[in-house]
Formats: C-alpha cells, sequence, structure tokens
C-alpha cells in the first residue's frame, strides 16, 4: 500500500512458455499502463519477437508504436 492506502499498480511483462515474470514497474498514481508500457520494454531486446498486450495498450499505441519490430 502507498502513503495514501492506495493499492500499487504492476505492469509486467511475462513470458509464457517459459512462465516467468522478466520484468515489472510501477504505473504512477496519475497515470496509467498505456505510456508505461514502452518504458517496461525499452531495456528488453524484443526485436523480431511478437509481443501482446491487452486490449486497452493496443487500442492506444500509435500506428508506427505498435508495428512489428
Amino acid at each position: 500500500m502507498r502513503k495514501r492506502h492506495t493499492q500499487v499498480h504492476l505492469l509486467s511483462a511475462f513470458l509464457h512458455q517459459q512462465e516467468v515474470t522478466v520484468a515489472q514497474i510501477e504505473v504512477g498514481e496519475k497515470t496509467n499502463e498505456i505510456p508505461e508500457i514502452k518504458r517496461l520494454l525499452e531495456p528488453m531486446n524484443i526485436a523480431g519477437r511478437v509481443v501482446t498486450a491487452d486490449a486497452i495498450v493496443n487500442a492506444r499505441l500509435k500506428p508506427s508504436t505498435a508495428s512489428p519490430v
């Protein structure tokens, strides 16, 4: 819990076949996961990989961001 007793919102990167979380960041109180997805994925080498996200993230990404890497 945060100081103001609000819940912590976490955003995670998960490898499905290996069943392991490889990265996780806290989403700030004044934002949501849409602008934070880039910060989560930037340090990862995802070139040539398939990345999936839930509908809310996909609906808000700019086409250039959502294109295959």
